[in-house]
């Protein structure tokens, strides 16, 4: 394995050009993908009666639809059932989605036909052409198709704002703000994790950083630790190629030995880093700061970072701050990529994803992106065609 060159992150100039594969630009578009589908829930109406059931079913086994239900927990007034396939009890007083994870994804097929042969209330994140557009169209279905081309390692947050929609939709979730104030918000977000941006304000490029250093070890303190600790461990295989460790729930007093190792290793001031084993670069996970599992954790393992998703500068929506997280890992497992030193991980399904065929937003040349083009996201897009513009980083054409 190649050494890793953390010293790139805080080469401001170098960052844009190393990104070959333009992935930085194609995390940024968290903020348009979120409004384009906030844009087309505006069209249809969701599902609002409580089933008996809510089915998420994820080709892919992501975590996203994990993240949702550690938000419902106990709260929710039908249980929340996730899973990579349909469920032997599915009939007609549950709600179903599906999100498929390719553009044939056969899987996703046979499991909306199944659906709809049951009577099931169905909503279907795919793309618009067969096998999976055809077995969801219907007037007894709801296919959405993503409007924005970008490869689906780029859509968590969207996913997420999907199924929050669609359990607040029904119930289960409490009310919160609108999708366009979400897609604002993410725009923000990319900002602040631009290449651009000051390198020691920039969350993902610390984080990046971070887990540069060391073997990857994501430490949850709870549920919802255990879900984004999911999705970034994802992420960072995926968009980094590297491996990460995920140690979920573990409680102080349990003393397990990879806690020790951990608690070791981020202490260990002469470790050394070419002739001994690779040391953990751990992380701490969970909800909110003031919990007691957090601060437990933090304090077992002294000098690992914590990252909460509630915290005092994180938006008052939980499920929103969720979002965030899910955007700022994104961008964290990019910048990793970057500087490993192996060379870019580009997923298989860029340029279009689940989106329309020859329009794609996320992956385009460096050297035809203009990095300092970033513009506020209260005027987002410009020009006439909506989606010819991402909403943080300028002309994605």
């Amino acid at each position: 394995m190649s050494t890793p060159s953390p010293e790139l992150l805080y080469d401001q100039a170098a960052l844009p050009a190393a990104d070959g594969a333009a992935l930085l630009p194609a995390a940024g578009t968290a903020g348009a993908q979120v409004r384009a589908l906030g844009a087309q829930l505006e069209q249809v109406r969701l599902p609002a009666e409580r089933p008996r059931a809510l089915v998420i079913v994820d080709t892919a086994g992501r975590a996203e639809p994990l993240l949702v239900k550690a938000f419902a927990a106990a709260g929710a007034s039908a249980p929340i059932v996730v899973g990579a396939e349909l469920p032997a009890f599915v009939g007609p007083l549950d709600l179903v989605l599906v999100l498929a994870s390719t553009r044939d994804d056969e899987a996703a097929a046979e499991v909306a036909a199944t659906a709809r042969r049951r009577g099931v209330s169905l909503v279907v994140r795919a793309a618009d052409v067969a096998p999976v557009g055809d077995a969801a169209r219907g007037a007894d279905a709801l296919l959405l198709s993503p409007a924005l081309a970008v490869g689906e390692d780029f859509a968590a947050a969207t996913r997420f704002a999907l199924i929050t929609a669609v359990a607040r939709a029904c119930g289960l979730l409490p009310a919160g703000g609108d999708l366009s104030g979400w897609a604002d918000t993410l725009d923000q977000v990319a900002l602040a994790c631009h290449p651009g941006a000051e390198p020691f304000a920039n969350p993902a490029i610390r984080r990046a950083e971070r887990l540069a250093s060391g073997a990857p070890l994501l430490v949850a303190a709870d549920p919802v630790g255990v879900a984004i600790g999911q999705v970034a461990a994802d992420l960072l295989q995926r968009l980094a190629g590297r491996p990460v460790g995920l140690l979920p729930a573990l409680a102080p007093r349990q003393a397990p030995g990879a806690l020790r190792a951990a608690a070791a290793a981020s202490t260990d001031i002469f470790h050394d880093p070419v002739d001994d084993a690779p040391a953990a670069a751990t992380i701490v996970l969970g909800r909110s700061e003031p919990a007691a599992a957090v601060g437990a954790l933090a304090a077992a393992l002294p000098g690992a970072p914590v990252v909460t998703v509630q915290n005092a500068d994180s938006p008052a929506d939980p499920l929103l701050a969720a979002a965030v997280e899910l955007v700022r890992w994104t961008f964290t497992a990019v910048y990793l990529g970057l500087v490993d030193g192996a060379g870019q991980q580009v997923p298989t399904d860029l340029p279009d994803g689940l989106g329309p065929a020859g329009t794609a937003m996320g992956a385009v040349r460096a050297d035809s992106f203009g990095w300092g083009q970033a513009r506020s996201s209260a005027d987002p897009f410009d020009g006439d065609d909506p989606f010819s513009r991402d909403a943080t980083f300028g002309d994605l054409r």
